[in-house]
């Protein structure tokens, strides 16, 4: 007889590194995360924009540039 085998995901949830909470959806940026409230803040964002500074340092910190 053949044993039975489940295989079971956990989502866990990361932190983001943009705004600092924990969210269990978003994208993984090398070891970084960005959750999908600010990913999609940063697709909105406009170039003139004051935020859009601080995404952009937000995201060259993940990916360590």
């Amino acid at each position: 007889m053949r044993k039975w085998e489940r295989t079971v995901f956990i989502k866990t949830k990361s932190k983001c590194g943009v705004c600092g909470e924990y969210h269990a959806i978003g994208l993984t940026l090398g070891s970084g995360f960005v959750c999908n409230t600010c990913e999609a803040n940063i697709v909105a964002s406009d170039v003139d924009e004051d935020t859009y500074q601080v995404y952009l340092d937000s995201i060259k910190k993940i990916w360590n540039f």
